[in-house]
């Protein structure tokens, strides 16, 4: 196959609580963690099979976020600094419905052929998402 087969997105409501610190170690070492919590999301997902002119819905809810995050700022002098920024992100056991639309000719469905615009049964808890993000960037800052 050539070209693009499967175009996926997701987009997620995420209403979180958290606290953040800040511990100067030295005139020019600054070291700031935070955590961040929460035990509702939601996530709208659009699974699109371009092949089978087939797209899948889902509407996730439930699960939990963690996120915790270490950040290290070096102040290099009075206008400039480095910093190291270290961040986890942990999402998971989100649940949820998902549905099928025709979007073609002819979508083909596991439950049989689609007419465009026509949607499948629902399956109930027939979705679910979970997610692990490591991010660790290294910034420069220069005040004007």
């Amino acid at each position: 196959m050539y070209g693009t087969v499967i175009v996926y997105t997701q987009n997620y409501l995420i209403p979180a609580i958290g606290m953040k610190g800040s511990l100067p170690i030295l005139d020019s070492l600054t070291i700031s963690g935070s955590f961040s919590f929460s035990p509702f999301l939601w996530c709208f997902d659009k699974d699109s099979h371009l092949l089978r002119q087939l797209d899948f819905y889902s509407t996730m809810h439930g699960g939990i976020l963690i996120e915790p995050r270490l950040t290290a700022t070096y102040k290099i002098s009075g206008r400039s600094s480095v910093s190291l920024d270290l961040l986890y992100r942990h999402i998971a056991s989100l649940i949820g419905d998902t549905y099928e639309v025709g979007t073609g000719a002819v979508g083909y469905s596991q439950i049989g052929l689609l007419a465009p615009g026509q949607q499948s049964v629902t399956y109930t808890n027939g979705a679910g998402a979970a997610m692990d993000i490591v991010s660790i960037t290294v910034s420069l800052g220069v005040s004007l």
